[in-house]
């Protein structure tokens, strides 16, 4: 059915949100800033960490310094509590069998997709993955997706992008490709319209099954 499927990582493979959450409290008490719940730090994440603390502390209180802190509390902190979604892993090794090529495209930088990656041992099922410092754009931007689909020699309608977020489903949609948007996970449309709804992770290897 597809030739290549594009997945994001956090709330689309992983659960991640503890550990960005108690990073960014780590890293707003450095600073002397209001905290907030978990709920909030659902909200916002999904566009890379620079925005995160944007959206957290407002671009008027933000600074390089917040970015390095968090940077080094989330190293800290990465896999405390980060789990595969769901049941994933009970039928993630399915992939290879069903796209030739399984690539992870996400906005987190690529140091940390890296760790996780394999940290969950997951190289034997992804071709490649990358981060948001992969490519000169990232997320929504269809750049990172274009420069995939040049290198593996992939058409446009032979690919799609699995997402939790608008920012994987407008690339998807930028860059002319079909589209999946993760229900399970953390983010929003933002009045965007995918191509199909995933309401679980299994559902994913329901429609690549075709």
């Amino acid at each position: 059915m597809y030739k290549l499927a594009i997945f994001d990582l956090d709330g689309t493979i992983i659960d991640s949100l503890p550990d960005i959450h108690t990073s960014l409290m780590e890293t707003l008490a450095h600073f002397n800033l209001p905290l907030f719940d978990v709920d909030k730090t659902r909200l916002l994440i999904g566009d890379g960490v620079k925005q995160l603390l944007i959206k957290s502390v407002g671009s008027e209180n933000y600074s390089q310094d917040m970015l390095e802190i968090f940077n080094k509390c989330y190293g800290i902190n990465l896999v405390n509590k980060t789990l595969l979604i769901d049941d994933f892993h009970k039928y993630i090794h399915e992939l290879p069998l069903l796209v030739e090529y399984s690539v992870i495209l996400s906005n987190k930088l690529f140091y940390f997709t890296d760790k996780l990656t394999k940290y969950f041992e997951l190289e034997s099922i992804f071709k490649s993955w990358y981060g948001g410092d992969s490519f000169p754009e990232k997320k929504p931007s269809p750049y990172p997706i274009f420069s995939i689909l040049n290198k593996l020699n992939v058409k446009n309608h032979e690919a799609i992008i699995f997402g939790d977020n608008h920012t994987d489903i407008l690339a998807g949609l930028n860059a002319d490709i079909d589209t999946a948007f993760c229900e399970y996970g953390y983010g929003s449309l933002n009045n965007n319209t995918p191509k199909y709804y995933i309401p679980s992770s299994y559902d994913i290897i329901k429609l690549l099954r075709g």
